[in-house]
């Protein structure tokens, strides 16, 4: 399988081929672009190439990321998740289990550092040590940050606040990784806990 359907023209530093062949599947055609049967230069003999200089900056100045507006923005998404979370639980009293957020919160830096993987296991571990008396029920979400309400709408679909058991607490940690140029990536960490009877 090739994802490249149709070849149409070639682009180098100095010119454009057009592609005159019968056939424009990749599979089909000959590259060959000195044959002038097959690939119709734009730049000649009679219309040389100029020289053209590239639009592209000859150096990339990237914005340092500002961690201390990351952290101050990292605490206000959480409040306003945890605020949602209780909104959509009008007429259950919903409690915070604050050592297993403590928890939580501990090991996000690990998700992004790590990208997600290879980390499961010793999580789970770690929540079984810490928690063994609950029942926990929970995963990460990951997102880049625009605003917060791509952030809400995902929490709400997890469900998470549906939960109808008397005794349920929950946990919820935010970490945000600050990189160049403000580009902001979000882990939200969402669980719900059951004490075991």
């Amino acid at each position: 399988f090739c994802p490249l359907q149709n070849v149409y023209c070639l682009v180098s530093c100095d010119n454009v081929w057009f592609n005159i062949q019968e056939h424009d599947s990749p599979v089909r055609i000959s590259f060959d672009t000195s044959k002038p049967k097959l690939w119709k230069s734009f730049f000649s003999r009679t219309f040389p190439f100029p020289g053209l200089r590239s639009v592209q900056p000859e150096e990339l100045v990237y914005v340092h990321s500002d961690k201390a507006a990351a952290v101050e923005l990292q605490g206000r998404i959480e409040k306003i998740l945890k605020e949602k979370i209780t909104e959509w639980r009008p007429r259950h009293v919903t409690r915070w289990n604050r050592y297993c957020t403590s928890t939580l919160r501990n090991f996000l830096p690990l998700l992004e550092q790590n990208q997600g993987s290879d980390v499961e296991d010793d999580h789970q571990a770690e929540l079984q040590k810490q928690l063994g008396d609950y029942r926990v029920s929970g995963f990460p979400i990951h997102m880049p940050f625009s605003e917060v309400r791509p952030l809400i709408e995902a929490l709400h679909s997890t469900g998470v606040h549906t939960i109808d058991v008397s005794n349920v607490e929950f946990a919820l940690a935010v970490y945000i990784h600050a990189y160049p140029q403000n580009v902001l990536s979000v882990w939200i960490y969402v669980a719900s806990l059951v004490r075991n009877r």
